[in-house]
């Protein structure tokens, strides 16, 4: 485990995502970088977690933790990917590496595979969290330091959630950590 996958356990509300999603059916992990919510989520055999990624490097790096038959990692590029119907969608710290127009696309994707109360679970960086986004700001420069980061402000994805026909509650879960780490949890109406 690198230093990266272990600060991901650390600042990640694990149970909380856990605990939003269905217990049952297809659940997937967007921008799944090592996999961490995706192997924890799947330790719950009803789950059928779909790990996708853009960086085949890594995925391949995964495909070794792997340990449950209902965890499969994909390399795909999140905005043309085809999605299966399903229950759920995580999103952490993911968004925030994509272009506005980009973010936009995926998400309308995703809730329109989405089931009838089906969920997406989004862990954001809110651009107005003072000394906490200068924090995300900083892990993000020393882990991608070649990306261009699209950080939005809380109540601005929660109008665009909500736009898209989600109903959308908003609270910070970590709050001990000391970056911005808000978890959208939004129900499909």
């Amino acid at each position: 485990m690198n230093i990266q996958h272990g600060l991901r356990f650390l600042m990640l509300p694990l149970v909380a995502i856990d605990n939003a999603l269905p217990a049952k059916g297809i659940i997937y992990e967007i921008g799944c970088g090592m996999g961490v919510i995706s192997l924890y989520l799947g330790k719950n055999p009803k789950r059928r977690m779909i790990g996708t990624d853009l960086n085949a490097t890594k995925i391949k790096q995964i495909q070794a933790l792997k340990k449950s038959a209902n965890v499969t990692f994909v390399t795909a590029d999140a905005a043309k990917f085809k999605y299966e119907k399903c229950g759920g969608a995580v999103l952490s710290d993911f968004l925030h590496h994509v272009p506005y127009e980009t973010q936009e696309k995926i998400l309308k994707k995703l809730v329109a595979t989405l089931n009838k109360n089906g969920i997406i679970v989004i862990k954001e960086i809110d651009k107005k969290d003072g000394i906490r986004m200068w924090m995300s700001r900083f892990w993000d420069l020393v882990f991608y330091p070649k990306d261009t980061i699209y950080y939005r402000e809380k109540n601005d994805l929660r109008k665009l959630l909500s736009n898209l026909g989600l109903t959308v509650n908003v609270k910070r879960e970590v709050p001990w950590f000391p970056g911005s780490t808000f978890l959208f949890v939004c129900r499909k109406n």
